[in-house]
């Protein structure tokens, strides 16, 4: 687990893992047409910009919610504004792409 900036992150792999074993909540964040090529059984997708824009709709400051995008550059940046403003998020480094690399999903 990294933290820096204020910012905690989980290796994508690691998040996988324990979303399998502890359903732990995961927010994707991509758009639907992302989410629809490849996707993480039982996830929330919340497309960025919606989910900014009602994050008290979809969010409750006393959970904790990883977030997940493609690579982990949007969710780190989301990451990062959500926790500046009292969520409790991390960010699952390496997004998508790394868990699809340890072959976790066909495209």
């Amino acid at each position: 687990m990294d933290n820096k900036d204020n910012i905690t992150e989980v290796d994508a792999n690691e998040v996988y893992n324990m979303h399998l074993s502890n359903h732990i909540k995961v927010i994707d964040i991509r758009e639907p047409y992302e989410h629809r090529d490849i996707t993480m059984n039982g996830t929330l997708n919340i497309p960025m910009n919606q989910l900014i824009s009602n994050v008290d709709m979809y969010m409750k400051k006393d959970e904790i919610y990883y977030l997940l995008c493609n690579s982990g550059s949007r969710s780190y940046h989301l990451t990062k504004i959500l926790v500046d403003n009292g969520f409790n998020v991390i960010n699952a480094k390496g997004g998508i792409i790394s868990i699809k690399e340890l072959k976790r999903f066909k495209s």
